[in-house]
């Protein structure tokens, strides 16, 4: 399948969009209270993502189901939980439906993403945030983790770029405690610094660990495969700087690249 080259972003949002009812029999959230929502409601109903329409058009979402459920933690005396769902295009649907055992089921059942939080008062959860892509088929989504480290409580959405590439698209939120908000990490301009050794490349996408804030990133000659780099690799030592992930140290490790002498 040959992936759009354009690469669409994410919006955050707080609140759902309204069910569209044409679709109404592909167990999409009912509109009367969109906020609020059981956590067997989530578990078994799609929402509306501001990333792809449920349409019937060959570009919109044919089909919609929940792939996977399940709890993030506890953060603030409140448990954060969250969906994945399975979004198929209108063009592929003749391929077969979200929960089947088709190639299709298995290639869209990670397409979108939502976390809900639960105050603990009632079984009821309210949306966090939705991310979703508006091309299919060029962005799975993970299950999302709550990180704490020396530096504070991480929130960490992964989001893979499809392909041999395994690109990184994830966000990462730091909780500020004066705003008493999630605010966004920078997570993208710290790979700029990276010193690539002469005659080598990073060809694919690089995972931060905010764990042990530390990252590898892999050197490719130019006769590589995407799999197998050759060219050793640099480790990383990570740190926070206002706002911003930034390297605190790095070395290079060529020694064990294969046909070095």
């Amino acid at each position: 399948m040959r992936l759009p080259p354009k690469l669409i972003g994410f919006v955050l949002v707080i609140t759902f969009m309204w069910a569209n009812p044409a679709f109404s029999d592909s167990a999409t959230l009912p509109s009367s209270n969109p906020t609020m929502l059981t956590t067997e409601t989530i578990k078994s109903k799609c929402i509306e993502f501001t990333g792809i329409k449920i349409g019937s058009e060959s570009y919109e979402a044919a089909d919609c189901r929940v792939s996977e459920f399940g709890s993030i933690g506890i953060f603030n005396n409140q448990t954060y939980y969250y969906a994945i769902y399975c979004l198929i295009p209108g063009h592929s649907i003749q391929n077969g439906k979200c929960g089947s055992d088709s190639f299709n089921a298995q290639y869209y059942k990670e397409q979108a993403m939502a976390i809900f939080i639960n105050k603990g008062l009632s079984d009821e959860a309210t949306l966090l945030m939705e991310r979703s892509a508006e091309e299919l088929g060029t962005m799975s989504y993970g299950e999302p983790e709550l990180i704490v480290n020396s530096f504070g409580t991480f929130l960490y959405l992964p989001i893979h770029v499809q392909g041999t590439g395994a690109g990184n698209s994830s966000e990462y939120y730091f909780w500020d405690e004066k705003s008493k908000k999630w605010q966004k990490l920078e997570t993208n301009s710290w790979t700029q610094n990276i010193k690539i050794p002469p005659g080598l490349s990073i060809n694919k996408g690089i995972w931060p660990d905010l764990r042990k804030m530390t990252a590898e990133a892999y050197f490719y000659r130019s006769n590589d495969y995407n799999c197998c780099p050759t060219g050793g690799k640099a480790q990383i030592k990570l740190t926070i700087v206002n706002g911003r992930l930034s390297i605190k140290s790095a070395t290079n490790n060529l020694e064990n690249a294969q046909g070095n002498k």
